[in-house]
């Protein structure tokens, strides 16, 4: 029988503006069903505006290969552990 399997990757992030979406997309290219969860821990260069843009998109019709979007927003890298 095979085994479906299916990725939740949790992606902790301090001021990572810059590679965040670069990070997001390698993590999106693994093969079946990828669940990400992006914990951001303050940061100050942007790092929460890139990832509401990246919701945004998921959340369009844009996005034909999302089957559902949970948004959680949490200013603490240990609660990303936590889950």
């Amino acid at each position: 029988m095979a085994v479906a399997w299916r990725y939740s990757v949790v992606i902790p992030a301090f001021n990572e503006a810059d590679s965040l979406a670069r990070v997001v997309a390698a993590v999106a290219g693994l093969p079946g069903p990828v669940e990400v969860i992006v914990v951001d821990d303050g940061s100050t260069d942007g790092t929460a505006e890139e990832i509401a843009r990246g919701v945004v998109f998921l959340s369009s019709p844009a996005s034909s290969f999302t089957t559902g979007t949970n948004l959680v927003i949490d200013g603490a890298l240990t609660k990303g552990v936590q889950l």
